[in-house]
């Protein structure tokens, strides 16, 4: 039997943003036309919204119960979280982070949330593709030097 191909989606998804989720409505549709035995989980804010609308397996993108910000390196929530990301993305067979203005943002340490889960999938040599998604004005050379890096590194932009 043919072994299905595990693809993780990550975006500003189950947020019940029209845009966002019509991003990710057309990226699956699409992969399933060409790849019909595909076999997605896609990181969401709201996991049961995002399976529930799209068919799909879905995991919260930040760890459930935790704040956001750099505190919560201190929650044993966040760990636990993190080593379940790490073994996710170790089974997957490819990484798309897509949808919108991910890169627009101009709050500290927004740039770095998005693309963390990126750099984690090329960690594990896994191809990882950009899609969608909107490079604005960014002022802060930090943000603007992960991009370029990561960016450099994807199997595909579109």
């Amino acid at each position: 039997m043919k072994k299905k191909p595990k693809i993780l989606i990550s975006g500003w998804y189950g947020n019940n943003n029209v845009g966002d989720e019509t991003i990710l409505l057309g990226m699956i549709q699409s992969i399933r036309e060409q790849i019909p035995n595909a076999d997605f989980l896609v990181f969401s804010d709201d996991p049961n919204f995002t399976k529930n609308n799209y068919r799909v397996k879905s995991f919260f993108q930040w760890p459930h119960r935790v704040q956001r910000g750099l505190l919560a390196i201190l929650s044993l929530f966040f760990w636990i979280y993190f080593l379940q990301l790490i073994m996710i993305i170790k089974n997957s067979d490819l990484f798309i982070l897509g949808g919108g203005g991910l890169f627009q943002h101009t709050n500290f340490g927004v740039i770095p949330f998005w693309l963390s889960k990126l750099a984690l999938a090329q960690l594990f040599r896994k191809p990882t593709v950009i899609y969608a998604i909107g490079i604005g004005l960014n002022h802060r050379k930090m943000d603007k030097f992960l991009i370029r890096i990561i960016e450099n590194r994807v199997k595909l932009l579109l």
